[in-house]
């Protein structure tokens, strides 16, 4: 947004410099961005000069006598506004231009122009006219240009914020910013006008009271349509905006002072001389103001007389009713619509215009009337002949005020202050609330403003961010809880980062293409998706019940490196409560781990690791268990279809299943276009957090050595690792310190059916040096219960 210097000090009543005016701004929330001085460009040597007689000729040529305070010149125009009695900007010859050229004296048959009169757009105003000359009614021959027209002006850019944009989107909005920081509550005077009776009424209907709560409008006849005076241009340009006429400029004049849009229809080109709010009919459309033909939709809001829409409500005026050259009766709008209705239909139709811009972020719905009275009293002065008729306000229903408590105390554990509560107050009073029984009341500009926590924010803007205090956060120390919410998930992917795998994010969407590469059995959940009402694509039809297929994805196409590829994903699949589903899905959060290709290397010298199998992401799993200290974790045989019969676990703890990992299946690695080994798991993430363990235990570093001893017993096929781990356990006594497999062997001298494993023990005592003798005590107990529980033989 951009904001006049001048106007914004003249409705503030500042006295700061443009730089101060800009910094303060900023402290407040406005960001100035930019600061642009209007007159930068207009010519070194340009001065005021009256002009006193002009001849006009057949070719359309006017000869000016003028007098710019000096010796006077003949100067030639083809402006269509030249005229006796007014004073311009004269460039005498010699003087370069903004374009760079420099100024000479022309001829024209017998007549010499020494020098040139000026529009806005040749003395290099931004944005200005170049039709017409720049005029004004009372100047100072040979007076400085800058001066004289008032072009000693600044413009502020400003990047408005979602939460200012609601009331900082008008000069009286900045100004009222401006005068609370200087410690002045702005005042805005109301002028009214009583209308004339003998004037036209505005006939409104209101037939969506939903999407317009609130429609005034007042009709005004007499209408002489013309250029606007020059200060309201100025006004205009300093703000952004193009002047066009009279009549569109005193509505944008109004809009860029006090944030609400007006529009203008052409009361004479209105069939039955009545304004209907509604919404558009199927098929309907509209020509709108820049020419382009719009076909309206149900949803959208129009403003309409009897027969068709006239406008878009809050957006854009139809070409139907515009005003132009010889409109002499209008209805001035002056509405409230609503935010939401008119963001939509703007981003529908690729338009959006200053009105439709502030509508959606928000106007003040009681600044109808008010914007309605200073178009009148603007239309006084620039078009003295016009006769406005009762000003009509139609409101289906009153506005329900927003009150919020004021909690002093808690306002001062936000910001670290120890403000006291009339303080905060006498802020708040500076900025429009108001005291009432509940707290106090928020203005009807801050739609901002919702819950007590917005209060903080206006207390600290206002007592400035630069004046609170430095201080600690205080805050309470608690236990650390590895297992538990968003500490399990971070110490999850840290570990799993650490362990050479790389995260990915995927989209929530299963392509059918991929439900055909895991081809789950018919009764499978991982078949039961989630239909999407209003998909953008047909790939996106359908919410993904589980990571696997992302996860293959990722793979296949990392599939043509050399080493593959470890990736793991944690996030949400969608489970449908019901078959059909007709409510919103359940939503756990799952953990993917897929790898293919080698073994990731430890050492940049190891360049020949092993391909990845089932041990290797056991040996991951059984990481992630450690680290979430699930230690109740058992592994059984899986049965998943996904995976290769044999070569996969189910991980169990309590009675529910974490999760299922080992090597793909061969099937759905050659419908993925993956060669290489693949082994992938999918866990589930909440029940991992159900099962995580409380605080570890710091135990202190081992004063005493350790003795190991290695035991080797022949067991049946079907005996599992667990199984003899418990045994060993349970026999061995409390020194047990560590049990590790190291060795499993089938065949001769090992009779069929059965299997050799090999296991290393570790016993350590906390307060002296184990001996021989203690040591074999506990590996008799170990080998008594191999033999008794398991009916292992001993091999050592």
């Amino acid at each position: 947004m951009k904001a006049s210097y001048r106007w914004v000090r003249r409705r503030s009543g500042s006295e700061q410099s443009p730089e101060e005016l800009a910094e303060t701004m900023t402290f407040l929330g406005l960001n100035v961005e930019e600061i642009a001085y209007l007159g930068s460009r207009v010519p070194a040597g340009a001065r005021m000069a009256e002009i006193l007689e002009v001849e006009r000729r057949p070719d359309g040529l006017a000869v000016c006598r003028i007098d710019d305070g000096a010796a006077g010149a003949t100067v030639a125009s083809r402006a269509p506004n030249v005229r006796p009695g007014i004073f311009a900007p004269y460039v005498p010859p010699g003087v370069a231009m903004p374009d760079g050229h420099i100024v000479e004296a022309v001829e024209f048959g017998s007549v010499i122009s020494a020098g040139i009169l000026c529009s806005a757009a040749e003395l290099g105003v931004p944005g200005g006219p170049s039709e017409y000359l720049l005029e004004v009614d009372e100047a100072v021959p040979g007076a400085d240009v800058v001066v004289a027209l008032g072009l000693d002006d600044w413009t502020f850019d400003l990047d408005l914020t979602p939460n200012y944009a609601t009331h900082c989107q008008s000069v009286i909005g900045i100004a009222r910013e401006v005068s609370a920081a200087e410690g002045r509550r702005l005042e805005i005077p109301v002028s009214e006008s009583p209308g004339n009776a003998d004037a036209p009424r505005a006939d409104i209907v209101i037939e969506d009271s939903d999407l317009c709560p609130r429609y005034s409008a007042v009709a005004v006849s007499g209408i002489t349509v013309a250029p606007s005076p020059w200060w309201i241009q100025r006004d205009l340009l300093a703000s952004g905006v193009r002047p066009i006429n009279n009549i569109v400029d005193a509505t944008n004049h109004v809009m860029l002072e006090t944030g609400q849009p007006l529009h203008a229809f052409d009361l004479d080109r209105l069939g039955g001389e009545r304004i209907v709010v509604r919404r558009a009919r199927a098929g309907e459309k509209l020509v709108t103001l820049d020419g382009r033909a719009r076909t309206l939709d149900p949803s959208d809001l129009v403003i309409a007389d009897e027969r068709d829409p006239v406008g878009l409500a809050g957006v854009m005026g139809g070409e139907n009713s515009e005003v132009h050259e010889g409109t002499s009766r209008i209805i001035l709008e002056s509405a409230h619509f609503d935010a939401t209705n008119v963001l939509k239909t703007a981003r529908r139709l690729g338009l959006q215009t200053d009105a439709s811009l502030r509508f959606e972020k928000g106007c003040d719905p009681e600044a109808t009337l008010r914007a309605l009275h200073d178009f009148l009293e603007l239309l006084e002065e620039i078009s003295p002949a016009s006769a406005a008729g009762p000003v009509e306000d139609v409101r289906p229903r009153d506005r329900e005020p927003v009150r919020l408590p004021l909690d002093a105390e808690r306002v001062n554990a936000f910001l670290g202050t120890e403000l006291g509560e009339d303080r905060m107050r006498a802020y708040l009073e500076l900025l429009g609330f108001t005291a009432c029984p509940e707290g106090v009341e928020v203005p009807s500009w801050r739609a901002d403003v919702r819950i007590p926590v917005d209060l903080t924010e206006e207390v600290a803007r206002m007592h400035g961010y630069n004046e609170i205090p430095a201080s600690l956060p205080r805050t309470a120390v608690t236990g650390y809880v590895p297992g538990r919410g968003p500490v399990a998930e971070d110490a999850a992917v840290e570990y799993l980062v650490g362990a050479g795998f790389s995260e990915i994010a995927t989209r929530s969407w299963m392509p059918a293409a991929y439900l055909r590469v895991l081809d789950p059995p018919e009764d499978h959940p991982h078949r039961h998706l989630v239909p999407v009402s209003n998909p953008m694509r047909d790939d996106q039809s359908r919410l993904r019940s589980t990571l696997l297929g992302d996860a293959l994805e990722v793979l296949a196409a990392g599939s043509a490196r050399e080493r593959g590829a470890h990736v793991f994903e944690l996030s949400r699949v969608y489970v449908p409560r019901e078959l059909p589903p007709v409510s919103l899905p359940e939503e756990p959060k799952r953990l993917c781990l897929a790898a293919s290709g080698r073994v990731r290397a430890s050492h940049w010298m190891e360049t020949d690791t092993p391909p990845v199998d089932f041990f290797h992401l056991k040996g991951v799993v059984e990481g992630l268990l450690g680290v979430l200290a699930i230690e109740e974790a058992a592994m059984v045989p899986s049965e998943a279809y996904y995976l290769y019969p044999g070569r996969a676990a189910r991980v169990e703890c309590h009675g529910s299943v974490l999760g299922e990992f080992g090597e793909l299946h061969p099937e759905i690695a050659r419908r993925a276009d993956l060669d290489s080994p693949v082994v992938i798991g999918e866990f589930d993430f909440d029940a991992l957090v159900c099962c995580a363990g409380g605080v570890p235990r710091v135990q202190p570093a081992p004063v005493y050595p350790a003795s190991g001893r290695d035991i080797a017993l022949v067991v049946p096929e079907e005996t599992m690792h667990r199984e003899v781990v418990r045994c060993i356990e349970e026999s061995a006594g409390d020194l047990l310190e560590e049990i590790h497999l190291f060795d499993v062997y089938r065949g001769d001298p090992i009779p069929s059916g059965s299997k050799s494993m090999a296991y290393h023990l570790r016993y350590r005592s906390p307060d002296r040096t184990l001996t021989d003798e203690e040591v074999e005590v506990f590996q008799d107990r170990v080998r008594g219960a191999l033999r008794r529980d398991l009916g292992a033989d001993l091999r050592s």
